[in-house]
């Protein structure tokens, strides 16, 4: 494959990022961005909300259990059962956003967290659907005999008949004879204020159990939704393992080749270095043969110099002779 071909095929990859109306609309991603954290601080409320909740469902049959606990309790459990239906809203609207590939995954994370939040803020609303039953339940078979005055001093005091007084009731009518002199019945308008109690914690559990399908609504709205937004985050996540099993893969080729191209460049040194000292071997061989064969010309030079001259002048015997 040439360089071409790589350009090539790079220009026509090149549009599919394009392709995308979101990928460059930055003033959308700010707008998806804003409502995020809006969701965000929907959620951090709700949570908020549900542990003041479980603090009030605590008191709930116990010894501090009183009209102003309940009051509370109720107003809180209403005002964030609204709170959660106006930011549904929000959230739904989040988790039908089209981002671009890479704010889906705050999309999704976003989404879930608020659907955990509305999960909590359900299973608070049956606890204190729950105990209210609880309490309806024990109120409604309770006798109706109260002690006599000098046993319920203590508890004259108190504004409404707690369920404690009710488990006393119950207690000291399974353990203690009953002793007519001392009992008396309770009278209408008692009876008159514990029906009314009754039927006023009959209407909470009916309220309570009403929130609790329209949570069931929204959320069933909300996880279709999330669900939808899920397969997508499982493609991108899957592409992104394989990106990232390819790029792990091309690294480790890269190593190789690397590794390889030192060895190869240790060899091809390797192979130099015998050249060259196999080189010099043969030069230096042929240099002694050379100079031998010089020194041999130089010294049969000078010999046949010596000879020239030699005869270039006349001996003694012939000088003699003349």
């Amino acid at each position: 494959m040439s360089f071409n071909d790589l350009e090539r095929g790079l220009n026509e990859h090149a549009p599919l990022a394009r392709d995308s109306p979101f990928s460059q609309d930055p003033e959308r991603d700010h707008r998806f961005q804003a409502l995020a954290t809006k969701v965000s601080t929907h959620i951090f409320r709700i949570n908020s909300n549900v542990s003041g909740l479980q603090k009030f469902i605590d008191l709930l049959g116990s010894s501090r259990d009183t009209a102003d606990i309940r009051k509370k309790l109720h107003d809180l459990m209403e005002s964030t059962r609204e709170f959660v239906k106006n930011s549904s809203v929000d959230a739904k609207q989040l988790a039908a956003w089209q981002v671009p590939e890479q704010l889906k995954m705050e999309q999704q994370k976003v989404s879930r967290d608020y659907a955990g939040s509305i999960q909590a803020f359900q299973r608070v609303s049956r606890l204190s659907a729950e105990r209210q039953k609880q309490f309806v339940d024990r109120a409604k078979y309770a006798p109706l005999i109260t002690p006599s005055p000098t046993r319920v001093a203590a508890d004259d005091d108190s504004v409404e008949l707690s369920e404690t007084r009710i488990g006393q009731q119950q207690q000291q009518q399974l353990h203690a004879p009953r002793q007519p002199e001392q009992e008396e019945l309770i009278p209408d308008h008692e009876l008159d204020y514990q029906d009314a109690l009754i039927e006023e914690r009959e209407a909470e559990i009916r309220e309570i159990e009403t929130g609790i399908h329209e949570l069931n609504e929204i959320f069933r709205d909300l996880g279709t939704i999330v669900q939808e937004q899920g397969g997508h985050i499982d493609n991108i996540e899957s592409n992104v393992h394989s990106i990232s099993n390819d790029m792990r893969g091309a690294v480790v080729e890269l190593h190789q080749a690397h590794d390889y191209q030192r060895k190869a460049g240790k060899r091809m040194f390797c192979l130099l270095l015998i050249f060259i000292i196999v080189l010099a071997i043969v030069l230096i061989a042929v240099s002694n043969k050379f100079l031998q064969f010089f020194l041999s010309c130089l010294h049969m030079t000078i010999k046949l110099t010596f000879f020239l001259i030699h005869l270039s002048y006349p001996s003694d015997s012939d000088m003699t002779k003349t």
